[in-house]
């Protein structure tokens, strides 16, 4: 029954494996290599700041359109046109409360700040596009249009930076223009997937109004803005509070990676909600895929935590072509918080899906005071490394608190076996990187031989089998 689920996700982690490293690491690391440490800082505080409040750009209401097409197996288009009008109306509201925000707080830059929140909006579009295809089950689709916006780019983008005018100078200016019109064409081609791929037959009536529809939304808006003020806070205080200028940069040059990682267990966050929602009264089938998910996300998390904390000097070097031994203990020490932000988007969704959102807002509103509170000491103190630690100290509470709260309530928890095989692997990987650390090996040789490590126990410690994706028995 869960088959069809794990190919969803394989075919959306290899299209993002395919394209998001040659983004992150060919294009978006060469734009702050081409534009400087500062500017890149600079562009990274105001993305940041835009990203907070990107909440208001949605409300909420992609994943309550997911969430309630998922469960009622239908879809009316009048429900929908009006979830559309609803969020046109926020994307303006949006716009005013950032702009006018960001004057009023200091950020002068008014040109990058309308580029990043025009940005904002296209990309929040997206994904509620792809809410609106996970929802059908059409997984495919949606996994396409996650990386269009960035597929669009890439071409002219490496072109440019690689072989036509190597090295010639970029600006994060030139670089959000450049965003915003591949995000354009990528809303484009959503709503005429949208248009072209019918809806399901119509079943039992969702909210109709756009009161009903607010009010619905409104508790998914809370949780969305706590997680976004928790993760992007950091970037922004950076950026304001006392420090050198390049510390907002080494920062942002560690959360690239962080992203880069963080966005496939979003995006299959999005996949889970929908299936989860439609199977909330098959606990076995909610189990199973807790179970699996939990196995496969938590080991490739312990896998690039790991090759970071040992290599982390080295990729800072090979990627920005300069040695910062600041930066590379920041790249070192941020790069474990994947453990615990995989950790909150398994059972965040699972919390999400089951409408327990009162709880997830309780447990994310702790977290950001926690973080908040900490930032302030630390980062004056410490900056970069401060933030990096902190990050990884509140994520971990409330992957913690989450976990707890599901085994409590449903008792939905990974198994204990599979809790042991991560340990182990776990064990086996820092085992091994210390022995190599010891050795006269190449750096790239000891990341070639950490991966087949990893390669090798996946299978023999039961974290991973191809008989998860080929068994075929989804019900709809």
């Amino acid at each position: 029954m869960v088959s069809y689920l794990f190919r969803s996700v394989l075919v959306l982690v290899a299209l993002n494996l395919l394209v998001k490293p040659l983004w992150i690491f060919g294009v978006d690391r060469k734009v702050q290599v081409l534009a400087g440490y500062e500017a890149y800082g600079h562009y990274f505080a105001y993305l940041s700041f835009t990203l907070i409040f990107n909440i208001l750009a949605d409300a909420g209401i992609t994943l309550f359109v997911q969430q309630q097409l998922a469960v009622r197996r239908a879809e009316h288009r009048d429900w929908l046109r009006q979830a559309v009008l609803y969020k046109l109306l926020l994307s303006g509201f949006y716009a005013a409360v950032v702009l006018g925000l960001g004057t009023l707080l200091g950020l002068s830059d008014t040109r990058l700040l309308a580029g990043l929140t025009l940005l904002q909006l296209l990309l929040s579009w997206i994904s509620f596009l792809r809410a609106v295809l996970s929802s059908r089950q059409q997984f495919g689709y949606s996994s396409l249009l996650s990386v269009l916006d960035k597929l669009l780019l890439l071409a002219p983008a490496l072109g440019l930076f690689y072989l036509l005018q190597p090295g010639a100078p970029f600006t994060i200016y030139q670089f959000t223009h450049w965003q915003v019109l591949a995000a354009t064409a990528a809303v484009v081609a959503g709503t005429g997937l949208l248009i072209y791929l019918k809806p399901a037959a119509r079943g039992d009536t969702p909210p109709s109004s756009i009161g009903q529809i607010i009010s619905g939304s409104l508790p998914f808006a809370a949780v969305i803005f706590m997680m976004f003020l928790h993760s992007r806070a950091d970037g922004v205080l950076l950026n304001l509070l006392p420090g050198h200028p390049t510390q907002a940069g080494q920062y942002a040059a560690m959360y690239r990676f962080v992203d880069a990682a963080t966005v496939l267990s979003y995006l299959a966050a999005g996949f889970l909600l929908s299936f989860w929602s439609r199977h909330l009264q098959q606990p076995e089938v909610i189990r199973e895929t807790v179970d699996k998910i939990f196995r496969m996300m938590l080991a490739a998390a312990v896998l690039v935590g790991v090759v970071f904390f040992f290599h982390s000097s080295f990729l800072q070097e090979l990627l920005y072509h300069r040695q910062d031994p600041a930066a590379a203990r920041v790249l070192q020490w941020g790069m474990l918080v994947l453990v615990p932000a995989f950790l909150i988007d398994i059972f965040g969704t699972l919390l999400t899906a089951n409408r327990r959102l009162r709880t997830y807002l309780w447990i994310a509103a702790a977290a950001v005071v926690l973080n908040l509170s900490l930032n302030l000491v630390f980062i004056p103190r410490y900056h970069a490394l401060g933030a990096a630690v902190v990050a990884l100290f509140t994520q971990s509470f409330m992957a913690t608190a989450l976990l707890l709260v599901c085994i409590r309530r449903w008792q939905l928890q990974p198994r204990r076996a599979s809790v042991v095989r991560l340990l182990l692997l776990t064990g086996v990987l820092i085992t091994t990187g210390g022995l190599l650390q010891l050795s006269n090996l190449h750096s790239w040789w000891q990341l070639v031989l950490l991966g087949v490590v990893w390669c090798l126990a996946l299978p023999l410690l039961g974290l991973f089998s191809p008989a998860w994706f080929v068994r075929w028995q989804e019900q709809n």
